[in-house]
C-alpha cells in the first residue's frame, strides 16, 4: 500500500515551494525587469496662482501637501542677466518646516516629474547644486542676442 505523508510535512513543503516561487518572482522582475528613464518620479511641480512654483513630493491625503520642498528662485547675476534656481523651503530665513499645506484652490495645475529630469537627479542628490545656485535655467543664461536668434530661427 502507498503510505500517506503525514500533513505536518505537506504543509511544510507547500510554504517552503510558496517561498522559492515568490523569491523566484521577485529575483525575475529585479534582474529582468529595466526601470524606465521616462516614468514618473516621486517629485512633482506644482504652479500656484501667485505664479510660484514648487517642486517636492505631492500628497493629496488628507489634504494637498508637499514635503521635501525646493522653490524657484529668481537673481539678478553681475551681468544683469536674469538667473533662475531652486533653493530648498527650509533654508529660508523665516525657518519653515519641510512640509508646506497647499490651498486646492490656488493650484493652477500639477505634474509629476519624470525620472530622467535634470531636476529629479539634482533633487536626489543635492550636492551637485552649486552652492545657492541651484539648477539654472541654461536659456537664461544665454546672452539677449543669442535669444532673439534663436527665436528667429525658430520663427522662420
Amino acid at each position: 500500500m502507498i503510505q500517506l505523508i503525514p500533513k505536518k510535512i505537506l504543509i511544510i513543503l507547500l510554504i517552503i515551494l510558496v517561498i522559492v516561487l515568490g523569491l523566484g518572482i521577485w529575483l525575475g522582475v529585479k534582474i529582468l525587469g529595466r526601470e524606465n528613464p521616462e516614468a514618473p518620479s516621486k517629485y512633482s511641480a506644482v504652479y500656484l496662482q501667485t505664479g510660484d512654483i514648487y517642486f517636492g513630493e505631492l500628497s493629496w491625503f488628507p489634504w494637498p501637501s508637499l514635503k521635501n520642498i525646493w522653490l524657484v528662485q529668481r537673481t539678478i547675476d553681475q551681468q544683469n542677466q536674469a538667473q533662475l534656481g531652486i533653493v530648498p523651503l527650509k533654508n529660508s530665513f523665516w525657518g519653515p518646516t519641510d512640509k508646506i499645506y497647499l490651498n486646492p484652490k490656488q493650484v493652477v495645475f500639477w505634474t509629476n516629474l519624470r525620472k530622467d529630469s535634470q531636476l529629479v537627479k539634482a533633487l536626489e542628490n543635492p550636492n551637485i547644486l552649486n552652492a545657492g545656485a541651484g539648477v539654472q535655467n541654461q536659456q537664461m543664461q544665454q546672452s539677449p542676442q543669442s535669444i532673439n536668434q534663436n527665436n528667429s530661427k525658430t520663427t522662420q
